[in-house]
């Protein structure tokens, strides 16, 4: 019998649910073993996820802790349990923990209070008696009757809620010696309560070690946008999350993996096989995701050295709600295994440092306790998209972490105020140690022009025109005042397009360089990420492009619908650059679901190396492809890009 493979070495899964309610019935009546056989035969998951208790808080096996769906024809987690073990697949929980409305219905001392004294409906307290009275004794039954492997606790940093309860109140007495003043200082009970859902996580990940140590655990989107932390004793062995089910590559592919990769914990990406309609007033329907568009989702995290999973519905009565879960999961799990050996746990190659500040976020959000995509993270995530669409590898650092920036040829720091001091400082020395540093937003330049000796005038609003090579966009957001004469090269933003061809004196920098020690600092005054947004204007593209300018390792002539992302073998003995087709419908809300991503073709490319290689070889068909090799560049033509093929440089 094949052995279960540990969540830690992990590569494809497959996840179902349904959030059972007091009035499903009949689950299990009609469990179609022999689909389920077939899907684990052909589709070859290292692991599944299946429902056990949703956010209703009602179990869909039977439990002795809460309460479970009526009339039940089979005990379903015993029947997947049983034909995972033939299949020699590992079996985990998908559990609601902080969000379950059935726990706060039946316990209401279990429940958040708001600041104004109302008592939650759906969610727990994680200061309360709900970790210990029900979410750990389920998870000690799933681990112990049913012989799961482990549980993916959902509904967890974004179901948190800021929290007034008796217990919360008496667990900051506890801690503080005096009751809370929030009027006074609400960023202190903010981050308590905060440091609170970390402990909460701790203590039911802890626990089931002390019982079940093999038993593995994470909580939905730990240590990730979703929750941005410097978790320095972290409890986890495995991070993950799941995207949208619309615009799934540019609001999250694109995005979420390159969060989770920096924390150094394996970890994967749940993609969405369907997306769910719904006309105005009207009910929502689930629409199935064809292959070609789920591989598009997933090679993002593919290519970024991370494991996969497809999230179906679990149908109640039949476990799967039709056979084209076993021919979409079989597509997509032969993509996936052909591309493995190179891409999976590779080592990224730094070009561009993407860096985040996770106290400009948590400013932000103020009294959201994790989850917020507020002005900040969204000028950050297109700002990410805004990179890739140039043509740059990037990867995400988190100031607050202190990485050792060496190794990055462009560090690019977006809008952000509350930078320290500090890390101003590490970032002029990256600059002045021959780095290229690329600042943008007037709130970032308003607090890097003070350390360089810069003079800014702060503004608070403003429309602009900013043009290259006759191309213009017009942008209304914050600026930076900036003074041409303090600067070695400059272009100008003006107030309308007819100003460019005038000689205007209110023109502004809008790019701004100068040299600094043996790099260099370049300001863009403005929010760029926010002026790019989804509607994508060329000229901003261009601009940012213009901004760093730096060539990106690897070019591709013709085209900006190609993601790159580079990797390479420990020992440095292979190069990788993965070639991601972003073409398509997918950022388009009709139609959510498509079958049909048009291939490129001829793609003329030059990837700059340190040294001729012995060969290029196309993966995964293993193609040894032509090159011409001069003055430190490969050139090549890639005859044809589907959606993921990756170059091997040896």
């Amino acid at each position: 019998m094949k052995k279960r493979v540990r969540r830690t070495r992990s590569f494809f899964g497959l996840h179902f649910d349904f959030h059972a309610k007091e009035t499903t019935e009949n689950i299990g009546k009609n469990f179609k073993y022999e689909w389920i056989d077939e899907l684990l035969e052909v589709a070859k998951p290292d692991y599944i996820q299946v429902d056990s208790k949703g956010h209703p808080g009602i179990t869909s096996y039977p439990s002795l802790y809460g309460t479970s769906a009526p009339h039940m024809a089979r005990d379903i987690m015993q029947a997947w349990r049983e034909i995972t073990k033939n299949h020699g697949v590992s079996l985990y929980a998908h559990y609601s923990g902080v969000f379950d409305s059935e726990a706060v219905k039946n316990n209401p001392d279990w429940a958040v209070v708001d600041k104004n004294g109302v008592i939650s409906e759906d969610y727990t307290s994680v200061f309360g008696g709900y970790v210990d009275g029900k979410l750990l004794p389920q998870l000690k039954e799933l681990a112990g009757k049913y012989e799961l492997d482990g549980a993916w606790v959902d509904g967890e940093c974004w179901g948190c809620r800021l929290d007034f309860s008796k217990n919360a109140l008496k667990a900051f007495e506890a801690e503080y010696g005096r009751a809370p003043d929030y009027e006074k200082n609400p960023k202190e009970y903010l981050q308590f309560c905060r440091d609170g859902y970390w402990k909460y996580v701790r203590h039911y990940i802890t626990e089931m070690k002390k019982v079940f140590p093999d038993f593995q655990i994470t909580s939905n989107w730990a240590m990730s946008s979703y929750s941005p932390y410097i978790y320095e004793n972290h409890p986890f062995t495995f991070l993950s999350g799941d995207l949208t089910w619309i615009d799934a590559v540019d609001n999250g592919a694109r995005f979420e993996p390159r969060f989770l990769m920096q924390n150094g914990l394996p970890w994967d990406i749940m993609s969405w096989a369907f997306a769910l309609w719904q006309e105005v007033g009207g009910p929502s329907v689930r629409l199935y995701k064809p292959a070609e568009q789920l591989m598009q989702e997933v090679s993002h995290s593919l290519a970024l050295g991370g494991g996969v999973q497809l999230y179906f519905n679990q149908s109640p009565t039949t476990g799967l709600y039709s056979r084209e879960v076993i021919s979409v999961a079989k597509a997509v799990s032969e993509f996936c295994y052909e591309r493995k050996a190179y891409c999976h746990k590779k080592k990224p190659t730094k070009e561009v440092g993407l860096l985040f500040s996770a106290k400009e976020y948590y400013e932000e959000i103020d009294e959201v306790m994790f989850t917020a995509r507020k002005e900040y993270m969204e000028d950050f995530r297109f700002t990410n998209n805004l990179l890739l669409d140039n043509g740059y590898s990037v990867l995400f650092s988190v100031l607050e972490k202190n990485e050792n920036f060496s190794g990055y040829k462009t560090l690019v720091l977006t809008n952000a105020e509350l930078i320290s001091d500090g890390e101003i400082e590490r970032l002029l020395a990256f600059a002045k140690a021959g780095g290229n540093l690329v600042v943008l937003g007037e709130k970032s330049c308003a607090r890097i022009v003070n350390a360089v000796g810069v003079s800014a005038v702060k503004q608070e609003d403003g429309k602009f025109c900013v043009g290259l090579d006759e191309r213009f966009a017009e942008c209304k957001t914050k600026f930076c005042r900036l003074k041409k004469e303090d600067f070695d090269e400059v272009l100008s933003a003006h107030d309308t397009i007819e100003k460019f061809y005038e000689n205007d004196e209110d023109a502004f920098p809008i790019v701004a360089r100068k040299t600094l020690g043996t790099g260099k600092l370049t300001l863009v005054p403005f929010a760029i990420g926010n002026s790019y947004q989804n509607r994508k204007p060329v000229v901003i593209r261009e601009l940012l492009r213009y901004a760093i300018g730096e060539e990106s390792v690897v070019q591709i002539k013709g085209t900006k619908l190609v993601d790159i992302v580079l990797s390479e073998e420990d020992d440095r003995s292979k190069r990788y650059v993965h070639l991601i087709n972003n073409g398509g419908r997918h950022s388009s809300p009709i139609p959510q679901v498509f079958d049909e991503v048009q291939p490129l073709y001829g793609l003329e490319m030059r990837i700059a190396v340190k040294a001729p290689p012995k060969k290029v070889v196309l993966q995964p068909s293993e193609e040894e492809l032509p090159f011409f090799y001069e003055n430190g560049y490969v050139r090549l033509t890639l005859p044809k890009l589907h959606i993921y093929e990756i170059l091997q440089i040896e």
